[in-house]
């Protein structure tokens, strides 16, 4: 937000300046109510350097002010720097020549009152003060087609979630109080009076005064919504929706009384409007490449009918670091999405003949060229109709039968959506659709019970055979994302079933994607297949030939023809993918890096690492910028996913995990998700590292790892699905460092958490065992071994054989350590069992070997003949000697030197692995 500053070190003045000095006070707080005073320059440098960029303005009125100017005049919040001369006499200093070389600096000032007239265009006009571009560039730094398809991404984006916002109903006494309540918020935590006297004046007799009165005078309904939609975020966006839509529907009414269309060939269908801006010179050069490209405007912005008052606004450059530009907008009526208004009729400021423009409104770029008349850039701007993109008009086609929270959702912004989705139900009784819309939110951020929970609430509130059809889809969708595949099919059969009967739909063809992609997923291959061919005619059908959901399709096509090592069509299914999500509009911009992945694992398949090196070559080309360092970050997790994890290389992992967090650092809150998500990651390549290292562990690696994630478990605490991941490794991180109270503690968490049906549960139950174990605790360890057995005899999951086979060979052990031997034999036996009728699924010879010395040793104390069980051992153990030796030529001799036991006491113990 915009803020004005007044700094004065009223210390220094004689008895003179002091009086004067409370003159200045009373005139400009008088004006500017949110003036923020300082008389310690420290403190104030300090306030200034924790702004954003261009949020500044700086009012100096002494001598001690301007001999500062040197240290702070360069910085970047400044927006200008208004000098207000003392009372006494200024020398020429250095300062001197900053003062009239410094196009930030205007004055100086020889009376207040100019000061504030000054300050009054500036301030109450913020956007035409400020030198940046009040227009949103879709061309901004042009290196590569994915630069493009991101910026037209983001106006559709806008264009599509406005539409939706301008078009909700607005008419209800909450959404009008919301507004009022965030404003009161806002002005009350910066303790101002006299705004908070406002919001009241506003809140008892809005209808005193019209919507373009109360929006152009210096208030904090224009500060506060301007600031928001500039902003781009639409949970804030949100908040002010009820001023937005009612100025918007003023703007639309006074456009349709004053410009009804005539002729289509009629001249007097286009207007003029002109607009005052001076710039700064990066954003100049910005705007002078841009001819021919698109700019929309992301906020009401202000015009005027004639040019000499534009002027007013343009002002003289100064050594060319700033430039002044006069934009000449030819406005159309015939683009029916560019809406504008005469409201010089009905503002506050009548004599700026002020044409309003609503935001959403397309122009190109048409020519620019310097007017010697006028001593000034003229920028040429024609409004131009975004609907004749397909895409687009596709698009807003669906959104004109969608709530605005669906169009939240579809569009990626989960906050926003969320936040409108639970103040709906709160207020209204749409019950059915809110609910819906926050179970597919869930399922997106990958909260899938959430998600389930949410969608079998919506099921209570059908009403037509279509809402049920819906609901099933979604609950399909959810059981989808979990990896609950016959759930999945089974509520995409039932939607199919009620969808079918109307034809070949657009949702028909997502209910075959899916169940294709079911099927694939379950091993059912051709019958997967068949159903994306299915969607794929569908599709083509009914969707525009760059629709994001064909792109979808291809992309599953082509991991099935992989699957089949058909390299050739899946190379030609991906690419048509890459293609298609290049040219979508549609949300999912992670669409084209992951069909880059694709692509690159394929040619890993095919041994082709040099295409496989070039595919990623070109995402980081494409996303190697700071203003992608996002895409960047994803880029680089996949290559460390591609190489060297499937590897094994933890280590070279754990190094490209922390460059990711630094990169996400720079462009995410601390406290960010995703932020939260990379340093799980992180600590859990640490910890494997450390594992890998056996014997030799690196306990460093331990250490940073347990930093990290602890650091995730404070992000992620609100996140289930990855809070029990970050609780699970923070166990193995204590038991590593051989504290095994606190991984005691962590592992029961960690069951705590898990839902009673998880496939999980039981090899949690085995880690909790295992750490009673290692404090020799074994009654206890064998309480938990026997319920993760239980689980696993029951799970439908089709657990592998080899964790029955550990737990069974676990079991034996802590029964040997506790001397029931029996039992102890009885659970060798069966885990000797199995191995043998799954031809030996353990990683064998060690682990087999120590369950032979395990039994052998049994037998002994018993007193009982043994010799097959100590040939077995013997077997087991030289097969591992062996086995190293041949994987580690340089350890030959120690291990050749090595004695396996004595027979008679086995005094060499082969450890188990329990993990």
């Amino acid at each position: 937000m915009l803020k004005t500053i007044w700094y004065r070190c009223a210390t220094e003045y004689n008895g003179k300046e002091i009086e004067k000095d409370a003159e200045y006070e009373k005139k400009l707080v008088n004006a500017f109510p949110e003036l923020l005073m300082f008389t310690d320059i420290n403190n104030c440098i300090d306030y200034i350097s924790d702004c954003d960029e261009r949020t500044i303005s700086l009012i100096l009125s002494d001598v001690h002010g301007i001999q500062s100017l040197s240290l702070i005049y360069q910085l970047r919040q400044f927006i200008r720097i208004y000098i207000l001369e003392p009372i006494s006499s200024m020398k020429q200093t250095s300062d001197d020549v900053i003062i009239k070389n410094s196009p930030v600096i205007c004055g100086p000032f020889k009376q207040v009152n100019k000061l504030i007239a000054q300050l009054h265009c500036d301030v109450i006009s913020p956007e035409r003060a400020t030198f940046t571009n009040p227009f949103d560039l879709l061309v901004d730094h042009l290196h590569t087609i994915d630069d493009i398809d991101e910026r037209e991404n983001e106006r559709l984006h806008f264009q599509v979630i406005l539409t939706a916002l301008l078009r909700s109903d607005t008419s209800t006494d909450f959404v009008r109080q919301l507004m009022i309540d965030e404003c009161r918020k806002h002005y009350t935590n910066i303790n101002n009076i006299v705004y908070l006297r406002k919001i009241d004046e506003f809140e008892h007799s809005e209808s005193r005064f019209s919507t373009f009165h109360w929006w152009s005078q210096d208030s904090f309904v224009y500060r506060l919504i301007n600031e928001a939609l500039r902003s781009r975020h639409w949970s804030s966006i949100m908040k002010y929706r009820y001023f937005i839509v009612k100025l918007y529907n003023e703007i639309k009414k006074l456009h349709q009384e004053q410009f009804p269309i005539v002729h289509s060939d009629d001249s007097r269908n286009q207007l003029l409007v002109y607009r005052g801006q001076k710039l700064f010179a990066h954003d100049w050069k910005l705007l002078e490449n841009s001819v021919g490209g698109l700019v929309c405007i992301n906020s009401f912005l202000s015009t005027t009918l004639y040019e000499g008052i534009a002027m007013q606004f343009a002002y003289a450059c100064r050594e060319e670091k700033t430039v002044a530009v006069i934009f000449r907008i030819t406005l159309d009526r015939r683009v029916l999405s560019s809406i504008f208004a005469d409201i010089s009729g009905q503002s506050s400021i009548t004599y700026e003949a002020e044409v309003l423009l609503s935001p959403g409104v397309v122009f190109r770029v048409e020519n620019i060229a310097y007017d010697d008349a006028f001593d000034r850039w003229v920028v040429n701007l024609i409004a131009t109709d975004p609907d004749k993109d397909s895409l687009l008009s596709f698009m807003l086609s669906k959104s004109d039968r969608t709530s605005l929270g669906q169009v939240l959702y579809q569009t990626g912004e989960y906050d926003a959506a969320r936040d409108y989705c639970e103040l709906m139900l709160r207020y209204t009784g749409e019950h059915l659709t809110h609910y819906s819309i926050l179970g597919n939110i869930f399922k997106e951020i990958k909260e899938y019970d959430q998600a389930l929970e949410n969608h079998y609430k919506a099921l209570k509130f059908v009403t037509s055979i279509y809402q049920c059809s819906v609901v099933y889809y979604n609950l399909g969708l959810a059981y989808l994302g979990k990896g609950d595949y016959n759930r999945a099919l089974h509520y995409h059969h039932e939607a199919y079933e009620l969808e079918c009967v109307e034809g070949e739909t657009e949702k028909l063809a997502l209910i075959y994607h899916n169940m294709g992609f079911a099927y694939i997923k379950i091993g059912a291959l051709r019958l997967g297949v068949d159903y994306l061919e299915k969607a794929l005619d569908i599709q083509n059908s009914v969707l525009p030939s760059n629709h994001y959901h064909l792109g979808c399709t291809y992309l599953n096509l082509g991991d099935y023809y992989r699957a089949q090592n058909e390299s050739g069509q899946a190379l030609e299914y991906y690419q048509h993918a890459l293609d298609i999500f290049r040219c979508s509009r549609q949300h999912d911009q992670n669409a084209v890096t992951r069909a880059h992945f694709r692509i690159a694992k394929l040619y890993s398949d095919m041994d082709r690492y040099d295409m496989m090196t070039r595919t990623f070559e070109q995402l980081i080309k494409a996303y190697g910028r700071m203003a992608n360092g996002l895409a960047l970050a994803r880029v680089y997790m996949m290559i460390m996913e591609c190489t060297f994890y499937s590897e094994r290389n933890l280590k070279q992992c754990a190094t490209y995990a922390e460059y990711i967090l630094t990169i996400r650092r720079q462009h995410l809150d601390a406290d960010h998700r995703l932020i939260g998500i990379t340093h799980y990651i992180l600590g859990s390549l640490q910890l494997g590292a450390h594992m890998q290292c056996f014997p030799a562990h690196d306990f460093a690696a331990l250490i940073n790892g347990q930093k990290n994630l602890m650091r995730a478990a404070e992000i992620l605490k609100s996140c289930p699905t990855y809070s029990i991941k970050v609780i699970e490794n923070l166990a193995f991180v204590y038991r590593q460092l051989k504290l095994y109270d606190k991984a005691i503690v962590y592992f029961k968490q960690s069951i705590e958490h898990t839902s009673i049906d998880s496939k999980y549960l039981p090899q949690r139950y085995k880690n909790l065992a295992s750490a009673y174990g290692e404090l020799h605790q074994f009654k206890t360890a064998i309480r938990y071994l026997k319920e993760a057995l239980r689980l696993y005899d029951q799970s439908s999951e089709g657990i592998a054989d080899r964790e029955i086979i550990r737990c069974h060979a676990v079991l034996g052990t802590f029964y040997k350590y506790t001397k029931r031997y029996k039992l102890a034999l009885k659970h060798f036996s069966t885990t000797l069992s199995l191995w043998r009728m799954t031809a030996g699924p353990m990683d064998a010879s060690r682990s087999v070997g120590a369950v032979y010395y395990h039994t052998a040793d049994i037998y002994y104390k018993l007193r009982l003949p043994y010799p097959s069980c100590i040939a077995q051992y013997f077997y087991f153990w030289n097969q591992y000697r062996i086995d190293q030796m041949n994987s580690q030529p340089e350890a030959r001799s120690s291990l050749m030197d090595s004695d396996p036991g004595h027979i008679n006491g086995f005094s060499i113990q082969i450890q188990i692995d329990l993990d």
